[in-house]
């Protein structure tokens, strides 16, 4: 696949600004080109490890790896491809414009979570009381995490027993509190 710029969809594009707007907008094309985050040397270091070698590594897993991991990995690799599509604004009276790629919404990409992350961040602000609290990480020991791999849903009983410990810790905790 080569990118959009190097495609003859860019060269039909370069044309039409040319005939439209001139020399001087081919020159702010290739400024906005050459600027987008996705050409910017060391920009999306995951996006690049895994376009390097994504389809090298991907056979040799392929067995072990579920079709939403594959589909997650496939368009956080093409996210912000302007081969993928683009979105162009144009002001209608200066004729100065924006070209940027379409992102996958994938939250395994590094870009895309960072919004996903930051919505889901305020959302959960919102929700929550002003008091003090506690975290807490339930985690699977190391020796059990194959059978949680092999049986997905074994995951809905370990739930479960979260869901329990919480349960008799806030059941614990009023007690006390009464004694």
């Amino acid at each position: 696949m080569k990118p959009f710029y190097e495609s003859s969809d860019y060269t039909n594009f370069s044309k039409i600004l040319l005939s439209k707007h001139g020399i001087s907008s081919i020159d702010n094309h290739n400024n906005q080109i050459n600027n987008l985050k996705v050409n910017r040397p060391d920009s999306r270091k995951l996006q690049s490890i895994f376009r390097t070698y994504w389809f090298k590594l991907k056979p040799l897993i392929l067995d072990r790896l579920r079709p939403a991991i594959i589909s997650n990995v496939e368009s956080m690799i093409n996210c912000h491809n302007l081969y993928y599509g683009y979105l162009f604004y144009e002001c209608n009276k200066c004729d100065k414009y924006h070209i940027t790629g379409i992102s996958c919404h994938s939250r395994f990409c590094p870009s895309c979570n960072n919004k996903y992350r930051a919505e889901r961040t305020c959302e959960m602000q919102k929700k929550l009381l002003a008091v003090k609290h506690r975290h807490f990480v339930f985690s699977i020991p190391k020796e059990l995490r194959k059978y949680f791999r092999l049986h997905r849903t074994l995951l809905n009983e370990l739930f479960k027993v979260v869901h329990a410990s919480f349960k008799m810790l806030i059941q614990n905790s009023k007690k006390r509190k009464r004694e």
